[in-house]
């Protein structure tokens, strides 16, 4: 995916590609990380936990020493 070009070689400068040049996604190009089956279960899981969050009004960076009245 080209998001830039080089718009003038004298002076290298940089310019966001708005479609002046084609832009080529490639999709499995190469052997992720981890397989789809784990990438997917674990994005689930991030989905479940944020909607328990807001359920509970609560995030993901409170601290239990945070809502003590006297530390």
């Amino acid at each position: 995916l080209q998001k830039t070009y080089t718009a003038d070689f004298l002076t290298k400068r940089q310019v966001k590609n708005n479609g002046e040049i084609a832009q080529v996604y490639v999709k499995d190009s190469h052997k992720g990380i981890i397989d789809k089956q784990t990438w997917n279960a674990v994005q689930e899981e991030f989905d479940r936990r944020e909607k328990f969050m807001q359920r509970h009004g609560t995030d993901r960076y409170s601290y239990g020493a945070d809502c003590m009245p006297f530390c």
